[in-house]
């Protein structure tokens, strides 16, 4: 747990726990969410994704 999380790279797959006490921003071109992973913020949540 981080209380800001930035994360930025060409795949993003989460099959654990993404989590931002304050903020959490992920960028990709691929974000992969299974269903055993959560993704968590206390306030600002931003996804960014590439098209498909």
């Amino acid at each position: 747990m981080a209380d800001r999380l930035g994360l930025q790279g060409t795949s993003l797959n989460n099959d654990g726990l993404l989590q931002g006490n304050t903020a959490l921003t992920a960028q990709a071109d691929n974000v992969t969410q299974s269903a055993g992973g959560k993704t968590l913020s206390g306030r600002t949540l931003t996804l960014t994704a590439g098209k498909g």
